[in-house]
């Protein structure tokens, strides 16, 4: 048995999950942003590019506060690393984009208001 990884467009994921329904098991599919290739030839994000799409994600879930449980979560159906939403809450809260409430224990995030 074979685990194989591609990528495909938007528009195409329906047509490659058709063929590949009769003989794969256990087909998963994961959202990963676009990421176009470079001049350089580099196909990666900014950091900018992430913590703006993880700005977005909390945006668009409406929610007021949120813990590192929940940013792990939003991180992950971003497409990102499970381990990335630390670096995102760190580079968002010195920043200045969010700011941390509760105990060290118990430890929340919230977005301040837009100017």
């Amino acid at each position: 048995m074979f685990m194989i990884k591609f990528y495909v467009d938007d528009k195409s994921v329906g047509e490659a999950l058709k063929r590949l329904a009769g003989i794969a098991r256990n087909l998963e599919h994961a959202y990963v942003p676009n990421l176009e290739p470079k001049p350089n030839g580099k196909v990666r994000m900014a950091a900018a590019d992430t913590m703006e799409l993880f700005v977005k994600e909390v945006r668009k879930r409406r929610l007021a506060e949120f813990d590192a449980k929940m940013a792990r979560e939003m991180a992950v159906s971003l497409g990102f690393s499970p381990t990335s939403y630390s670096y995102m809450l760190k580079g968002l809260v010195s920043q200045g984009v969010l700011k941390r409430t509760g105990t060290p224990q118990k430890m929340r995030y919230a977005l301040k208001p837009e100017k």
